[in-house]
């Protein structure tokens, strides 16, 4: 009995091994035949790339029937499988920016500023989506050894969630979510135009909540379309991605009509209900608009909060004038009615300049003038500058 007992103590664990060894040259196996099958799939499109190249670029007119087949055919379905096995992988993506700035206040250094560190992490499963963003904001160090944390900076999780696509109609989310408004739902420096953002985000309504949401979007015939957004989340609190502090739910959404002007004519009404970290009720209501013609655009917002009394617009029209050259202005202001000469009360005036030597880069350069309501306070007049890569 004890040479059995002993045998067993000494070929057992090299028989786990062994099976961890098999599981392991078997995962690799499958993706080794993953990424042959993937360079197969680029192959066959290169082929068929070169062969349409090829082609003579001008032909006599062929009917509509024939013109869809052959190697647009040959070109769409080697597409279809390429995005197939594409989609068995993590996506991993994100964003980093690094910025300058200088303002002639008198007790306001210029400095460098490490902004952003972003990662996205994406994944598709059928009809099941899950990202999530986690962000280092600041660079600020972190002693593993019990010291603490040093510098100003945190690292956090933007937004998380895992949502059910039903179709373009009805869609279920949860999770920690961005409230549904188009600066906050847009913010990524990868996507604004400027480097600064509005003075109404994140200080009129909320930026996030933990909850649930369901949103779609439906277009007619006749090209009009519409969109919502709806929401019930935890209330707001320190912590409210764990648990809800004050006992109230917020509730809100977002409706959108998409209309059938110029290249883009979009306009949206928003709401927030709920109750305060301090269990004062409020309510918000924001609405927006965008407007695309040509290389023209216009991007503008509104939000007013009943409690706080807090009140905010902006107001900002672009230009393409270049393919890699944008300029823009913007007209923004942040008022709290319920204070006479608050701190916080300014108006900013705000022209700047993008360029994207490539689709992923961009380089961009704002001057500012703040115009406080207080005339006691100090105006200033400021440069902001950053470069921004999308990867």
């Amino acid at each position: 009995m004890t040479i059995f007992v002993l045998a067993a103590v000494i070929v057992v664990p090299p028989a786990f091994a062994d099976e961890e060894i098999e599981r392991l040259k078997s995962e690799m196996q499958s993706m080794r035949e993953t990424v042959t099958r993937l360079q197969e799939t680029i192959a066959r499109m290169q082929g068929v790339i070169e062969k349409y190249d090829q082609q003579p670029k001008v032909e006599a007119p062929r009917p509509a029937a024939v013109a869809a087949t052959g190697d647009v055919e040959d070109l769409r379905s080697e597409v279809d499988d390429l995005k197939d096995d594409i989609a068995k992988f993590m996506k991993i993506s994100g964003y980093y920016d690094f910025e300058w700035l200088m303002d002639d206040k008198e007790a306001s250094p210029n400095e460098f500023k490490q902004h952003h560190l972003s990662f996205f992490f994406d994944k598709r499963i059928e009809d099941w989506h899950f990202f999530s963003e986690l962000e280092f904001e600041y660079a600020f160090d972190y002693a593993g050894t019990g010291g603490g944390v040093t510098g100003g900076g945190e690292a956090k999780v933007e937004t998380t969630w895992l949502e059910y696509n039903h179709g373009d109609l009805f869609n279920i989310r949860g999770g920690k979510l961005l409230m549904p408004q188009y600066w906050t739902a847009n913010h990524y420096p990868s996507q604004t135009v400027s480097t600064s953002r509005p003075l109404l985000v994140k200080n009129v309504i909320p930026f996030d909540t933990t909850g649930v949401s369901v949103y779609g979007t439906k277009y007619f015939k006749n090209e009009w379309g519409g969109s919502y957004n709806l929401f019930v989340g935890n209330g707001e609190a320190a912590d409210r991605a764990k648990d809800d502090a004050n006992e109230d739910k917020v509730f809100g959404g977002k409706l959108t009509a998409h209309m059938p002007f110029f290249d883009r004519f979009d306009v949206a009404g928003s709401t927030y209900i709920g109750s305060n970290a301090a269990s004062k009720s409020e309510w918000m209501w924001g609405a927006e608009a965008q407007i695309d013609i040509a290389n023209f655009g216009l991007l503008a917002e509104v939000a007013h909060n009943n409690n706080e009394g807090q009140f905010g617009y902006y107001v900002q029209p672009s230009y393409r004038f270049l393919p890699k050259w944008t300029t823009f202005y913007r007209l923004d202001t942040r008022d709290d009615h319920n204070q006479i000469d608050d701190p916080d009360d300014s108006t900013r005036h705000t022209v700047g300049l993008r360029y994207q030597p490539l689709t992923a880069i961009s380089l961009k350069g704002e001057l500012y003038k703040d115009i406080p309501d207080d005339r006691t306070r100090e105006r200033a007049n400021g440069f902001i500058s950053s470069v921004v890569i999308f990867f």
